[in-house]
Parts: structure tokens; sequence; C-alpha cells
């Protein structure tokens, strides 16, 4: 049952739900949906996947603990099964107050970059083009992408720090270092899609799995 304090914050017109100090003053969402997507993470991590400060980020944490929606693993938070419920009934009440006929085209449109970035990927992965080749196409899809995301993020505010995540990775790509790319261990390009990827499928009420079932463009 969603308990009072869990709709603090939250505006219904608009979608603005968890992205923000505006938007989500307990940040509740934003901090959940990250450790969900990551399967624990750090504060350091934490504060560059949401863009809080490392001090708001930890004071946040601390407040989720307390709840019993998240505990400590060394360094590392995790989602506890309460955290989990919480963040699912968040996720619902995010749904609700979007307008789903401006936000499919937009998923469909994902979908269909969503497929080249998969394809670019494998072909890097086996070798199957050049260095340069890569470079150029790469920025050739990172800015298409980078437009959608731009109008995704004003239907679902929440979703603004995707795009300034995406751009942080492809500079370092770009300069050369393919760390950042899909290295598991960074805020990488491929750590950033994955996770946008799988906001989307909740968003509109679908698995990857279904996805994937139906013919759909599953994730790289």
């Amino acid at each position: 049952m969603m308990r009072r304090d869990d709709t603090a914050g939250i505006t219904a017109v608009g979608g603005q739900i968890g992205g923000g100090d505006t938007a989500d003053p307990s940040g509740a969402l934003a901090l959940l949906q990250v450790l969900r997507c990551k399967g624990a993470a750090g504060i350091d991590l934490l504060a560059m996947a949401t863009e809080v400060p490392e001090t708001v980020v930890s004071q946040r944490l601390s407040v989720l603990c307390a709840r019993g929606d998240c505990v400590w693993a060394g360094q590392r938070a995790c989602l506890t099964p309460a955290g989990r419920t919480r963040l699912a009934e968040l996720l619902a009440l995010e749904r609700r107050s979007l307008d789903p006929g401006a936000l499919r085209p937009l998923v469909t449109k994902f979908g269909v970059v969503n497929a080249e970035f998969k394809a670019l990927l494998t072909g890097w992965q086996r070798a199957d083009i050049t260095a340069a080749a890569f470079t150029d196409r790469f920025q050739a899809l990172h800015r298409r992408t980078r437009k959608v995301l731009e109008r995704l993020a004003t239907v679902v505010p929440r979703l603004a720090v995707y795009p300034r995540r995406l751009e942080r990775a492809a500079g370092l790509v770009t300069a050369g270092d393919l760390t950042w790319l899909a290295s598991p261990l960074h805020d990488s390009y491929h750590s950033i899609w994955f996770e946008l990827h799988q906001e989307l499928l909740e968003l509109t009420g679908r698995d990857r799995a279904a996805c994937e079932e139906a013919g759909e463009s599953g994730q790289p």
C-alpha cells in the first residue's frame, strides 16, 4: 500500500516525479531506480547517475535505509524487498501521470536508434568496422539519440538526466577512451543505454522478454 509520505513532492500533471529537487524533493524514485538497475552502487556512482551532490545522496540513502528500502553491503547500497515494492508503487504512480499518446511515438523512435546501436556495438565487438568508421557512426547515432531523448524529457521530466549522462560518456568515447563505451565498471554509454531502455519498457508496461518474443529490438 502506498504510504502518505510516498507521494511527497510528486506532481501528477506533466509527470514530474523523481528527477531532481523540484520534481521530487525526497529523491526516492530516482535513487531506488538506479539501485534496481545497477544491483548495487556506492554514493559516488549514485551521485553521478542522479546528478545530485554526494552529500545529498548520502542523506537520502540514510532515510531510505531507515525506512527499510535499502541496506548497505560494504561500501555499496542495494534494494531490499520492501524497496522493490515501494519502487514498483512509485513507478506505477508515475505511469498514471503520463500522456500515453505523447510517450508511445517517442518510445518507437528510440526503438529505431536502439536497433542501430545494437548493430553498431556488435560490429565493433566483432571488429567488422574500422575505428574511424565506428567513431563516425557512433557520433551520428548519438546526435540522433539526443534529439529523441530531449523530446522524451518533455514528456517524462525524470528522464532528463539520461541525455546528459550519455553526453558525458559519448565525449569520453569519442576522445578515445573506449572503456566508457561498454565497461560495467563505469557509468559507460552502454550501461546508461541499458538503464534507459529498461526505463522505457517499464513506462510502457512491457518487459524485455515480451519485446524479444514479439521481434522488437532487444538491448545491445
